[in-house]
Formats: C-alpha cells, sequence, structure tokens
C-alpha cells in the first residue's frame, strides 16, 4: 500500500512517522532509507501523537479482529483474511472523514496523475 500510495500522490514523501512497535521494522526501514525517507519515532507512551494511527488500529479491531475470533489462532487464515480486509478498507470502503470515498479514490481525485 505505501509503494502505490507514493506512485499516486505528486508531492515526494520525505518523512514516515511510526510508533516505536517493532513488526516489520528492519524491512520498512530498509526501504525507507533506499528511497531516501527520514524515518521518525514518536515518543514512548504518547499515544495521542499518532491518534489517526491509533483510531486505525480501534477500527481494525472493531471491525475485523473482533468478527474474526474463530480464524485468530489459524496465522495462516488470519493473514488471509485480514489482507482481504485491508484492501477493502483501502480500496472499497466509505470513510466519512473522506467524503465518503475510499483512502485509495481520495488520493487518485487530489491526484493531478488522475485528472
Amino acid at each position: 500500500v505505501f509503494k502505490q500510495f507514493q506512485q499516486l500522490t505528486s508531492t515526494s514523501i520525505h518523512t514516515v512517522q511510526t510508533d516505536n512497535g517493532s513488526e516489520f521494522l528492519k524491512s520498512f526501514h530498509m526501504y525507507l532509507e533506499e528511497q531516501g525517507i527520514k524515518h521518525q519515532f514518536i515518543y514512548p507512551r504518547m499515544p495521542k501523537i499518532n491518534a489517526f494511527i491509533e483510531r486505525f488500529n480501534r477500527t481494525i479491531q472493531e471491525e475485523f479482529i473482533l468478527r474474526n475470533d474463530e480464524i485468530y489462532y489459524d496465522h495462516k487464515a488470519f493473514a488471509k483474511e485480514l489482507t482481504k480486509y485491508l484492501y477493502w478498507y483501502n480500496y472499497q470502503r466509505p470513510h466519512a472523514s473522506l467524503k465518503y470515498m475510499s483512502p485509495m479514490n481520495f488520493i487518485q481525485s487530489k491526484s493531478p496523475k488522475s485528472a
């Protein structure tokens, strides 16, 4: 999704902010370095700094994890269904904050490349 976002936007991404979680950190950090993008971390135990991400995590918890508890311990099935959910979330799910567009449709509508 990050690579697709880069292709859709006409502005260059110079900084990415993440929390201090370690999941996929090495690969992601290496990718950012290759692209010349600064990787900035929030202060530990300060979730309000990353409010949008914390809201996204809550949405995943409410819309996906709590509704798929039967596959929670089947890692392959969970990963497969989570991938489907994230695709739907980013490409099809309407978001009130984005004028009821999906995130990718919203980005495309703002990009000169889509005109």
